[in-house]
């Protein structure tokens, strides 16, 4: 799952979406109907401050990185840090990685919410070409030139 498949069905879900993420992609997470929260020094603080109360009820990190034990520090119940990429560290900050479940039922109902207009794929070249510039990269590829990789930050409802 992408940080943009991942906002969009929070969104879609009523949950408010922290996203972190480089100053060049500002106006694209904004564009998904999350806030969004410049990488950099003192990430968690500004997160906490971006979020309803100051409470962030959990987290869905896709990238992994330095910042992701200071922004699991957020949780107050670490059951609700959802890890993809750093697997070695799930277990050191009490997370559990992403459960992936590619059964009929599940495709079904992600054909049923792209159908319905709540999946979109990103409106520009958001991905960068995979192999002999054939489709997107899969699993590891580049982000494009100036762009940082998303990660996703879900807190508690609201708008």
């Amino acid at each position: 799952m992408s940080g943009v498949a991942a906002t969009q069905l929070a969104r879609h879900f009523g949950l408010r979406v922290v996203g972190t993420a480089g100053a060049a992609k500002k106006e694209f997470v904004e564009s998904l109907g999350a806030v969004h929260v410049p990488r950099g020094p003192r990430l968690a603080e500004r997160v906490r401050e971006s979020a309803p109360g100051g409470r962030v009820d959990a987290v869905f990190d896709l990238v992994g990185g330095a910042e992701l034990p200071e922004v699991a520090g957020l949780l107050s119940d670490r059951t609700k840090l959802i890890i993809a990429a750093a697997k070695e560290t799930v277990g050191e900050l009490g997370g559990a990685p992403v459960a992936r479940a590619r059964t009929a039922a599940v495709l079904a109902e992600l054909a049923r919410l792209a159908a319905a207009g709540v999946l979109r794929p990103p409106r520009h070249g958001h991905l960068s070409p995979g192999p002999r510039g054939r489709g997107p990269a899969r699993g590891g590829g580049r982000p494009c030139p100036g762009e940082d990789r998303d990660r996703g930050r879900v807190s508690r409802r609201g708008k």
